[in-house]
């Protein structure tokens, strides 16, 4: 099946809208940097892992995790971003 992705920005089901969604955080956070922030944590196909976004000085512009869900076969199946407000 198809990676489904969610986060308060938009909402895939497909690998060409995931493409969009991608393209289109490229465009509006281009100058941001994506970092996992501690261990990846998981548990009977579900993993969780803490982001931070920063700015080029270094400075944190959001955070977040991101909450994993595998196929059996170790496949990656749905992704949903939760942003720290």
């Amino acid at each position: 099946g198809d990676l489904v992705f969610r986060d308060g920005f938009g909402a895939t089901a497909s690998p060409a809208d995931l493409a969009e969604h991608i393209g289109a955080a490229q465009m509006h956070m281009s100058v941001l940097r994506i970092e996992r922030e501690g261990a990846l944590r998981q548990c009977q196909g579900t993993g969780v892992a803490d982001w931070v976004a920063r700015a080029p000085d270094g400075t944190v512009a959001a955070r977040g995790s991101n909450v994993f869900d595998f196929a059996p076969d170790g496949r990656l199946t749905r992704v949903v971003g939760l942003w720290a407000r």
